[in-house]
């Protein structure tokens, strides 16, 4: 039914086919509000698929593919917050404590996101799968916080009182600004600056200056320096998976941390793909693999007791 929602919303469909989308969206009020969604796509999404080229020594173009809206409305539906409004969950934190303004910490479980707002004022916004952790009141020489997966934090500014971000093996030191910070365990380090000024200190003592509109990556085990091409990537606090020109397996890898699964790709011809797009977070991994479908040839089968996606 869907690619007949989809025929009908882009205006391909025919006087029968019109009828049957009539008669079935007034048939359920759930079909309603799954038209509408697909609705909304229309002016969402847009994609493209980027064939990977292949190492030759004959150079080649690119097989570039600009999918039209039909194929990818999919791709996007009617986002639906689920931001948490977490204070209450840490007043309760706070009332089993033996010490309130000790050390606390915020769990967020995979699929969801959580905002926040600390003692000092300073907004905060974490990812799934992200564990942060900060005292009930910060002391009167720094403000100290710790994050092990993906943040933004608007920080209050007071410049006699620095606000440092404490991660597995850099701390970002700040006094009032905007920026995102992205650090899962061991994995690439990756801090992006929207506005103000931040200092990045390595755990060997190497330090970096950040100005807006730059950000800081991990490549390697080495940091390196770039201009923030478009604010996409940092959009996940809007519920907006994002990803350019990415491989497969690239775009896999965001979804795995997300939602805390795992996802083996056994097709070969997929993983030789790249892609532009966005996804609503809240749709699932499996509203994923279906649009790809559209446009690929696979087929997935998913372990209920591993967690896992398998892709052939």
């Amino acid at each position: 039914m869907e690619k007949l929602l989809l025929k009908y919303i882009d205006g391909q469909a025919s006087d029968e086919e019109r009828r049957k989308v009539l008669e079935w969206i007034e048939a359920d009020p759930t079909h309603k509000n799954e038209y509408q969604s697909l609705h909304k796509a229309y002016v969402v999404s847009v994609w493209e698929d980027i064939e990977e080229q292949e190492e030759s020594a004959v150079p080649r173009k690119n097989n570039i593919i600009r999918l039209s809206w039909l194929r990818t409305a999919a791709a996007v539906l009617l986002v639906i917050s689920l931001f948490w409004n977490v204070r209450s969950f840490i007043w309760k934190e706070k009332s089993t404590l033996e010490d309130p303004m000790g050390m606390q910490t915020v769990h967020v479980p995979a699929g969801q996101r959580v905002e926040l707002i600390l003692q000092d004022g300073t907004k905060v916004w974490l990812n799934a799968n992200s564990t942060f952790r900060f005292p009930g009141r910060f002391d009167a020489e720094k403000r100290e916080v710790y994050l092990n997966g993906e943040g933004r934090l608007d920080v209050v500014h007071n410049e006699h009182l620095p606000f440092i971000v404490k991660t597995e093996n850099y701390a970002v030191k700040v006094l009032g600004t905007d920026f995102n910070v992205k650090a899962y365990g061991t994995d690439n380090f990756e801090t992006a600056l929207m506005s103000g000024r931040v200092e990045i200190e390595s755990a060997k003592g190497k330090k970096f200056i950040l100005h807006p509109n730059q950000k800081v990556v991990e490549e390697h085990g080495n940091l390196r320096i770039d201009t923030i091409g478009n604010m996409d990537p940092y959009r996940w606090r809007e519920g907006l998976l994002c990803f350019e020109n990415e491989s497969v397996e690239s775009l896999f890898q965001k979804v795995e941390i997300y939602y805390h699964i795992k996802i083996t790709n056994k097709n070969k011809k997929l993983a030789n793909r790249r892609y532009t797009g966005k996804f609503w977070m809240d749709d699932g991994v499996e509203h994923m693999l279906r649009v790809l479908q559209l446009n690929n040839d696979f087929t997935y089968q998913r372990d209920f007791e591993t967690n896992e996606y398998i892709i052939h």
